[in-house]
């Protein structure tokens, strides 16, 4: 994460996740594309989004919301910090 980006409250972001002001960070399940903004209860993770750039066709990567958080999701990450 760097400088600029802002995390709502409750998000989780996995692992090897890259935002910067350039990562599209998009929930296919509505459609929207944010930037610099995690919405609070988001879940995260690394992706890639195809582009065609000189007709070729290439993958950039991105940030993907798989899903909102829940419960199932808080007791996951309540396990993991347990167990550090």
């Amino acid at each position: 994460l760097y400088d600029g980006v802002v995390i709502g409250e409750g998000a989780v972001i996995g692992s090897g996740v890259i935002i910067n002001s350039s990562t599209p960070i998009l929930e296919p399940s509505t459609g929207k594309e944010y930037r610099l903004e995690v919405p609070a209860n988001s879940v995260v993770v690394r992706g890639s989004n195809k582009k065609i750039i000189s007709g070729k066709e290439v993958l950039l990567d991105c940030a993907v919301i798989v899903k909102r958080r829940n419960g199932k999701t808080s007791a996951k990450i309540a396990l993991e910090e347990a167990l550090r």
